[in-house]
């Protein structure tokens, strides 16, 4: 059974979480990208939501894109712009809306698509079971998620820090 390595950021508890999830995103980043590269060519991790989204929906508007993936939109232009260089995408003007870029996968990203999903099913079981805990791990972070869209870390903090009267804040 793994055990995670007891180092300091491991000893301090929650205030270490930001540390271990980003350690153990790292993980399953760094694992899918090994499993991608061994059975299905080189897939960059990044890429596989995006996929995904557009073999399932295409065109998809790029803030669509960023909503769907709760990403910031720089981000997504970043790996749109690595998917167009790889010829995975294409974009064209949305004809209601010419502010809007719609985005869709041109046939080779349609043909990675169709080669890639399969193995989502497979990623899925051994989640499923990595997940699976007394608390439902999946549901606590949905739950997290939801409550930081509600009032940001930032502000929560700041209010504990103004209670506490501690620091310049403002």
């Amino acid at each position: 059974m793994y055990r995670p390595k007891s180092g300091i950021i491991d000893s301090v508890g929650v205030l270490g979480m930001a540390s271990r999830l980003t350690r153990l995103a790292e993980i399953l980043r760094r694992d899918s990208e090994l499993i991608y590269r061994e059975f299905n060519g080189p897939v960059k991790y990044r890429f596989y939501p995006v996929l995904f989204i557009l073999y399932q929906r295409p065109p998809v508007a790029v803030t669509e894109l960023a909503a769907e993936m709760s990403f910031a939109h720089p981000y997504i232009i970043q790996v749109l712009k690595e998917m167009n260089k790889a010829q995975l995408v294409t974009s064209s003007i949305d004809k209601n809306d010419s502010r809007r870029r719609l985005i869709s996968l041109t046939p080779k990203g349609k043909a990675l698509a169709e080669k890639t999903l399969p193995y989502s099913r497979c990623f899925e079981k051994v989640l499923v079971n990595l997940f699976r805990s007394p608390n439902d791990l999946l549901c606590v972070l949905n739950s997290i998620d939801g409550k930081l869209q509600s009032e940001s870390f930032f502000d929560r903090v700041k209010t504990e820090i103004v209670k506490a009267k501690i620091g310049g804040g403002k």
